[in-house]
């Protein structure tokens, strides 16, 4: 063979090996931007739903807190319904009973509440208030985690990012690299025959 020949054999064989590197890298870029892609619409989802689910936790949580707020009002307005109210939200072994005052001379366990009207009414009221701190403490407590759902998404999604920036997982890495040196040997050969 001619020099000329092979000069032109090895300028065409890196000109190939150059092509087969860009092309290879190419579609890794590729195959790491799909990937992130759909790890990103996946977190995006994810966020939307779990959006969806606080709203849904919000409206409940005020219909249920403004008919409290309203069952504490109709207590004010009719004191008869404060012993149901005490019964439903100050739940006791037996039932409060009206009896005489305390003296000295009553026993530690003996029933002798007396409660007036406006004691009815300021007990209904707290145990109102009282179921009204637990419905938002339900509330926000599924917000909380609808939210930590999110920061686990959004840490995911990182991780998929760092990982296409380096330029996919250590295996594909170290597979690329194994590619890139296979052809370099390749090229090598060539030229030395």
């Amino acid at each position: 063979m001619l020099l000329r020949t092979k000069v032109e054999l090895g300028v065409a064989v890196v000109i190939l090996a150059a092509a087969t590197l860009f092309l290879n890298e190419y579609i890794h870029q590729r195959e790491n931007a799909a990937a992130y892609k759909a790890t990103a619409e996946a977190k995006q989802e994810l966020v939307k739903q779990s959006n969806d689910t606080i709203a849904a936790l919000r409206a409940d949580f005020e219909t249920r807190f403004a008919a409290l707020e309203k069952q504490k009002q109709q207590v004010v307005i009719q004191p008869s319904q404060a012993p149901q109210v005490i019964h439903d939200y100050l739940p006791t072994s037996t039932p409060i009973q009206q009896t005489a005052a305390i003296t000295k001379d009553t026993l530690p366990d003996a029933p002798v509440a007396i409660l007036t009207k406006q004691n009815e009414i300021d007990l209904a009221q707290k145990g109102i208030a009282c179921q009204q701190c637990a419905i938002e403490n339900a509330s926000l407590k599924g917000q909380m985690a609808e939210k930590d759902k999110i920061i686990v998404a959004d840490t995911e999604q990182l991780k998929a990012a760092n990982q296409a920036l380096k330029g996919g997982t250590k295996m594909k890495r170290f597979v690329r690299a194994v590619e890139y040196i296979g052809i370099g040997a390749g090229i090598g050969y060539a030229a030395h025959r």
